[in-house]
């Protein structure tokens, strides 16, 4: 028992830093190609969320929605979530991130923080939205709007194209999976 337990606890440290390279904080990445390859795999949305670390409705969302355990549940079984940061924290990006960052931003049509775009597997713009106060429940009820998963196993949309939001992107969609290939 006295060389199990220190086992065990170096075993459990060795696997919290065992995640896949893809996971960030809660489950955020930041590879949006694979991203769509692991939404395309698990049959769910991908969240991809266009922030600045200098925001304070970034960091507003965060606290009150991205961080609550009603939002992680609900995105652990619907979303592959991909966090592109355009504050002081790209300063330690890579070339590679920060191009694909710029590149997809640029392609949406960006024009504030926060804002979140659902797509599906393929790349396909769904909807967006952006900073909803209130907390998890209304930001969920607006995802839900968006994206419902079907019950074929392939990934769905109630049709809505889920613009709006208090910030949020000038629109656009378009398959943004042969994009990056092109790349």
């Amino acid at each position: 028992m006295k060389t199990l337990l220190p086992r065990l606890f170096i075993a459990a440290i060795l696997l919290s830093f065992a995640t896949p390279a893809f996971c960030g904080d809660a489950g955020w990445g930041t590879d949006y190609p694979k991203a769509l390859d692991r939404a395309k795999a698990d049959n769910k949305a991908v969240l991809v969320y266009f922030m600045s670390s200098e925001d304070g409705n970034c960091a507003k969302v965060k606290g009150e929605t991205l961080d609550t355990p009603e939002f992680k549940h609900y995105a652990q079984k619907n979303l592959v979530l991909v966090e592109m940061d355009f504050g002081h924290h790209q300063a330690g990006q890579s070339a590679s991130l920060k191009e694909q960052n710029d590149n997809l931003g640029q392609k949406l049509g960006i024009g504030g923080f926060p804002t979140f775009v659902v797509m599906d597997s393929t790349g396909k713009v769904l909807g967006q939205v952006g900073y909803i106060a209130g907390g998890p429940e209304p930001f969920i009820a607006r995802l839900k709007t968006i994206y419902k998963p079907s019950a074929n196993g392939s990934n769905g949309s109630n049709g809505s194209n889920g613009s709006g939001g208090s910030t949020g992107a000038s629109g656009g969609s378009g398959d943004f999976d042969s994009f990056f290939k092109k790349r």
